[in-house]
């Protein structure tokens, strides 16, 4: 059934939703802060051309406490090694936001060693979310990833891995919160648990 739910919302809604009565709702406009980010800017430099990926900015969004990484990744078939494009930038995400979020370094069983270069004076990185931009064979495809809480059967609030990738060249923060403002628009009555997949950035 919820698998049957989200197939609709990618057929039905598109940027824009246009209610009853035939008049057009757009989606909001975002507030977002550019936070400095000096040392994994130096360290992750997108100067280098030696390295596939690089950082790109730190951005928080505080009407949606999101605060949000991202990171640029230039790929070639070589670097796919076998694996679809989707699958390759699903398993680069997870290692990197566990490299810098906590939970998400707990979810992983790693150490979340990028945090200390992260300044964390003005926004805690304890619910940061990883934003990919990646360009192959002149196409862009933007991913997402955040420790968030899923409603699962017998069991509610627990933690879990939620990615999104897009075949699309947006800001990961617009496609994130877009999947959550059309689902709003569409179904103003929608159940919080429901809403889980969609406006659940581990915020809370």
């Amino acid at each position: 059934m919820v698998n049957l739910f989200k197939m609709l919302m990618i057929i039905i809604l598109p940027l824009s939703h246009v209610n009853a009565m035939g008049n057009t709702q757009e989606l909001p406009s975002y507030n977002v802060i550019d936070v400095n980010q000096e040392k994994l800017k130096q360290t992750f430099s997108c100067d280098d051309t030696t390295k596939i990926s690089c950082f790109l900015n730190a951005q928080y969004i505080p009407d949606y406490g999101i605060y949000i990484f991202n990171f640029s990744l230039k790929v070639n078939d070589n670097n796919l090694k076998g694996l679809t494009i989707n699958d390759y930038i699903s398993n680069s995400m997870g290692p990197v936001l566990a490299t810098i979020n906590p939970k998400a370094a707990k979810y992983y069983n790693v150490k979340p060693i990028m945090r200390e270069l992260i300044d964390e004076s003005t926004y805690s990185v304890e619910n940061a979310i990883l934003g990919f931009s990646v360009t192959y064979k002149d196409e862009v495809y933007t991913g997402i990833e955040w420790i968030g809480l899923e409603s699962v059967e017998g069991m509610e609030g627990v933690t879990m891995l939620t990615e999104k990738i897009l075949k699309d060249n947006i800001e990961p923060y617009e496609y994130l919160i877009n999947s959550c403002e059309k689902i709003k628009l569409a179904f103003t009555n929608l159940p919080k648990e429901q809403l889980y997949g969609y406006c659940d950035y581990g915020t809370e």
